[in-house]
């Protein structure tokens, strides 16, 4: 009887450890949030020193999708974005813009959500939720949000990003 409670703890504990388990050469995450319509992408760093702080870009154009990407490309390991973005012509931007909120993390099994955005006071505000798992990894992972949002909006608008934790 014992060792049928052993084996079976034991087969237990390594399905944990194996639904854990990431893949190391899968580096680029993509996902898809109904509610607010924005896709999270994971665009590793490649620079650590001097890096890009956490912060809201606003994209009203393809031009400035396309400065973005130069901006970022030295940062971060950003094809999976620009391959993402690739769908986003001048068509797009005549009534939408794409809003980008880039996220560091110290485990890549920090995931993320988009609580809230909003324009008040001339100012673009966003809510993000951080959700820490009780196991994390020590893989430092970058996150971009892409936002598709259905209004336009100036590129000077003041932003604020707010992380709850």
């Amino acid at each position: 009887m014992k060792k049928i409670l052993t084996l079976t703890v034991l087969f237990i504990g390594i399905l944990g450890l194996a639904a854990c388990e990431n893949d190391p050469d899968d580096t680029t995450k993509l996902t898809y949030n109904k509610d607010i319509d924005y896709y999270r992408i994971r665009t590793n760093q490649k620079v650590f020193e001097d890096a890009l702080d956490e912060a809201i870009t606003i994209i009203s154009d393809r031009e400035s999708l396309s400065e973005y990407f130069d901006t970022i490309e030295s940062y971060y390991d950003s094809n999976e974005l620009i391959e993402h973005s690739e769908q986003y012509d001048e068509e797009f931007f005549e009534g939408n813009t794409l809003i980008f909120i880039t996220l560091h993390e110290n485990s890549g099994s920090i995931t993320h959500t988009l609580e809230q955005l909003k324009i008040s006071d001339e100012t673009l505000k966003a809510t993000v939720n951080r959700i820490v798992g009780e196991i994390g990894t020590t893989d430092m992972a970058a996150w971009h949000m892409v936002i598709e949002y259905d209004e336009l909006i100036e590129e000077e608008l003041d932003t604020d990003l707010n992380i709850s934790k």
